[in-house]
């Protein structure tokens, strides 16, 4: 069992191996924008697919009426904790793997991609949950659908797309939970939509999804109650194939408002020090600021939370004068509590919120 304190490294942690490359045309898509697994950290997702357009094992569309269902196509992007001191992982790329897995119109489909929950099914686990009876989707194939089983612990995003044609309508929905089994902490969220397909430049533009650069933000106290950011880069191509390494900052302030946090008594604090996610990460709020100033957020304050790009060419260079893109991360104010008392009172338990940051 996890203690208090070690909730959001289970929850923060990320893995590495690669999978089946297959391209696809693109249509309806969901986002699940955060996702992690540990030997205590479970994400569970719901897919719902309301179209007859789906694919062939092969990644080739399915046009609705040809009398079979077809499969979803799943793109995973991962990464693990370094093992190397040396190493930040909130600085390592996300690792792809996709995979065409069977669906049926109007299906709903529970998964824990770790594995730790799900039917067994010829001695694999697939991850599939609740009885689902494999009739009309006749998932029983052999195939796992616990994609992050293999390398937990993990931290990542998932997209899963069907053929469906871009009318203005979504045929594919998901939600998400992220549970703490061993203590009993959960956070969850409605995953994002796209509508699209091959004839839509922007299908992979993912920017619209970034959280708004400044989001204000509160900051509870520090020695009580543990605020995280929880970061997932997003990017004009969130599809590409073998790895994904975006980049985004975050910060309390920018160069036209250098000075963007507050404590609870309105006084502002100085230093704000920048933090760079690549792919997908988590920032703790006090890391935001030198050491020297991270007492002042005792108290806790409220901040201007920015989050940009410094985009580079092609050698790796950031340009001169930069170009910044600005916002570039969808990002979660996940918090917790630290220990057995909030603010002088006794509690007991332990307590999650999760706040998704809008664009």
């Amino acid at each position: 069992m996890l203690t208090k304190t070690k909730l959001v490294s289970a929850v923060a942690l990320a893995v590495g191996t690669s999978g089946l490359v297959i391209s696809a045309a693109h249509a309806d898509a969901v986002f699940f924008h955060n996702l992690a697994g540990s030997p205590t950290v479970a994400s569970i997702i719901t897919v719902m697919n309301t179209s007859a357009n789906n694919f062939d094992p092969l990644g080739a569309p399915i046009v609705q009426g040809a009398g079979d269902d077809g499969n979803l196509h799943y793109r995973f992007y991962y990464k693990q904790p370094s093992t190397d001191p040396e190493l930040d992982t909130n600085l390592l790329p996300c690792q792809e793997f996709n995979e065409f897995l069977p669906t049926s119109r109007n299906d709903v489909q529970t998964i824990d991609l770790s594995g730790y929950f799900g039917e067994e099914v010829g001695g694999i686990n697939t991850g599939v949950m609740f009885n689902d009876p494999s009739v009309n989707n006749r998932w029983k194939t052999g195939q796992t659908y616990a994609m992050g089983a293999a390398v937990v612990p993990y931290r990542g995003y998932l997209i899963v797309e069907n053929a469906d044609v871009a009318d203005g309508t979504f045929s594919i929905a998901g939600e998400s939970f992220v549970m703490e089994y061993g203590v009993g902490a959960t956070w969850g969220y409605h995953s994002y939509m796209i509508d699209g397909d091959d004839s839509t430049p922007n299908y992979a533009d993912y920017l619209p999804f970034a959280s708004a650069s400044p989001s204000i933000v509160s900051i509870m106290p520090i020695d009580d109650i543990r605020t995280s950011f929880l970061i997932t880069v997003v990017d004009e191509d969130q599809l590409p194939f073998g790895e994904f390494d975006e980049e985004t900052t975050i910060s309390y302030g920018n160069a036209d408002n250098p000075i963007g946090i507050w404590d609870r008594d309105e006084r502002p604090i100085s230093g704000a020090q920048e933090q760079t996610v690549v792919c997908i990460g988590s920032i703790v709020a006090q890391d935001l600021l030198p050491t020297a100033s991270q007492n002042r957020l005792a108290d806790g304050g409220w901040a201007n939370l920015y989050n940009y790009r410094e985009e580079r060419d092609r050698n790796g260079n950031v340009f001169n004068p930069p170009v910044i893109t600005e916002p570039s991360g969808v990002i979660v104010k996940l918090e917790f509590n630290l220990g057995d008392t909030i603010d002088g009172q006794p509690v007991s338990g332990t307590f999650n919120n999760a706040l998704l940051l809008r664009p």
